[in-house]
């Protein structure tokens, strides 16, 4: 049996008490095509969690992206000079708390396919306000350098868990300064057009979120690395088709920094595949990982196939179709759909936005688990059958592809099925009881008297 999941019904403590407290996150959009840290492209409508958090004594003001998929904290300095001037904040020599100044040293923090360098420095460092919730002596980066071809920002909180292998645990030092209870972290993202406020919970997570229509269920999984919140993957499908194509163990890598979600090379060959099958005009790159089709996305959403993901449980995790496209142009400015699916470098699934704006997150520290549940702003399903309990909608498209029937043609397949076995039944019967009427009636004849022979007789 894999990895199964340990399901339990937790009960959380007050989001707002003594060693637990919720802060509202901004879900910050990108206007422009610009490169991110990991090499990938942003889009128009892309957004990223951002917190605020203060620096030094002088608590200098920084808007951080969280980044649960990278380890170090990091903030532009005053002297990148290859960083936005906008962005260029702090400045270790003006902090009176800066620990160790004389000393510092610089450091390469490796971002994927992006390399920061800075100043190696302990300072104060608080989230949300100036005072109630410090890390003090806290070890982080202050950038002095950075590649061209990263996104503007004013720095990064990473949140992978807390590892010797990792950098500095931002979490784990407000638990060892009692700031927090539980190195434990609730995170929910919601998407531009869902509704609803982005926030992340320190030292515990938000129950008051949960999607009406399910249970008050955290699905629990225990992480399959050190350094990253990887998980067990059973299974991931495309509409009702497996995109695993063999026996390999994969896993799910979450990572709230990506917009989109990277399949290995074999997974992602025959999505694409099965993309040009269901849209015939479908156009996918098998060295970019790149797919589109003409037109609006709207024009074709009913004809896409859900994602449907399993993980090391019996639990399907629903990715409607609207989470993975997003509406384009040409470079002639005719419009066209896009896919947010690309190539991963490994054998593992990056799961991105188009997942995590639909399930809360619970990075347990404690004990390297992750657990999730439905929020209630979410358009997707958890079910234990991949059935959506709420409609019975299967999840999956009519592309050109879609062999599957809907929920109610299934029903009066059934009923009919019934009725024709149900009227052979009867039939069977009533023609063996008239054969046995036939036959008694045989035998009745046989006994009854021959009255005409004695007629003839007495005369």
């Amino acid at each position: 049996m894999r990895n199964l999941s340990m399901i339990a019904l937790l009960i959380a403590a007050p989001i707002v008490s003594a060693g637990v407290f919720k802060i509202p996150v901004e879900s910050t959009p990108i206007d422009e095509l610009k490169l991110a840290m990991d090499g990938t492209t942003f889009l128009p409508k892309d957004h990223l969690l951002r917190g605020v958090f203060y620096f030094g004594s002088a608590h200098v003001k920084a808007n951080l992206i969280f980044d649960t998929s990278s380890d170090w904290v990091f903030v532009m300095d005053k002297q990148c000079l290859s960083c936005d001037p906008s962005n260029r904040l702090y400045e270790w020599k003006e902090s009176t708390s800066a620990a160790n100044s004389d000393i510092i040293t610089a450091y390469n923090a490796n971002y994927g396919q992006i390399v920061v360098v800075g100043d190696d420095v302990n300072d104060t460092v608080c989230i949300q306000n100036k005072f109630d919730y410090c890390a003090k002596n806290f070890r982080f980066l202050s950038v002095t350098d950075v590649s061209k071809k990263m996104l503007p920002m004013q720095g990064v909180v990473g949140m992978a868990p807390d590892d010797p292998k990792n950098g500095p645990s931002f979490v784990a030092t407000l638990v060892d300064q009692k700031v927090i209870d539980k190195k434990m972290v609730g995170i929910m993202i919601t998407g531009p057009d869902q509704g609803g406020d982005s926030t992340i919970t320190m030292g515990g997570y938000d129950d008051t979120q949960f999607d009406k229509y399910t249970d008050r269920v955290v699905y629990w999984y225990k992480t399959t690395s050190d350094q990253l919140w990887q998980i067990p993957l059973n299974d991931l499908k495309f509409g009702n088709y497996t995109l695993f194509t063999d026996n390999y163990k994969r896993n799910a890598i979450f990572n709230s920094f990506f917009k989109g979600i990277s399949l290995p090379s074999d997974m992602f060959k025959k999505f694409a595949e099965l993309a040009q099958k269901q849209i015939r005009l479908t156009n996918c790159d098998q060295t970019t990982g790149f797919c589109r089709f003409p037109g609006l996305c709207s024009k074709q959403i009913r004809n896409l196939f859900d994602i449907k993901i399993q993980f090391g449980d019996v639990q399907v995790y629903n990715i409607p179709a609207k989470g993975y496209v997003y509406d384009s142009t040409t470079d002639e400015g005719y419009p066209e759909c896009r896919y947010r699916m690309n190539i991963s470098s490994d054998n593992n699934i990056v799961l991105g936005t188009p997942f995590l704006y639909n399930y809360y997150q619970i990075l347990n520290y404690e004990n390297n688990s992750l657990g999730l549940y439905l929020h209630q702003f979410s358009d997707s399903t958890i079910a234990p059958t991949g059935i959506d309990e709420r409609t019975g909608n299967t999840g999956s498209g009519g592309g050109d592809n879609d062999n599957s029937l809907p929920p109610w043609a299934v029903a009066l397949i059934v009923i009919s099925i019934l009725i024709i076995v149900g009227a052979i039944i009867a039939f069977v019967v009533i023609r063996r009881r008239n054969q046995k009427l036939g036959e008694q009636l045989v035998e009745y004849s046989k006994l009854e008297p021959d009255t005409s022979n004695k007629a003839k007789s007495t005369l």
